[in-house]
């Protein structure tokens, strides 16, 4: 859908629900061949969501796993993902002067 209706060509995968890193990059590798092959687009390996019992857990308890579990493997993969996309998405802004102003307006309203 987002190659066919809206033009992507890079699209970023997070591979859940596996045993090890292992089959996360097997699962990739076939994944990525597959869509190259058809769609002609570009997967991005972004890491994967390990098989966890704390997430039927967190489901079923209808609360989110940082919540939770924080400690779990599942919630620990989650922030590590979104530290990675958070740090390259900081990474590739442009910088200037809104930037500075938030960032200000941030840490005062933080005490930072």
């Amino acid at each position: 859908v987002l190659a066919t209706k809206y033009g992507e060509k890079d699209v970023s995968i997070i591979v859940n629900n596996v045993n090890n890193v292992q089959t996360a990059q097997q699962t990739f590798e076939r994944l990525s061949r597959a869509v190259s092959r058809f769609l002609q687009v570009t997967l991005k390996y972004k890491g994967f969501i390990p098989s966890d019992s704390s997430v039927p857990e967190a489901i079923r308890e209808q609360k989110a796993l940082l919540e939770l579990y924080p400690s779990s493997s599942a919630a620990r993969a989650f922030v590590r993902i979104a530290e990675t996309v958070d740090s390259e998405f900081y990474g590739n802004r442009v910088k200037g002067g809104m930037q500075f102003f938030f960032k200000q307006l941030l840490e005062a309203q933080h005490g930072y």
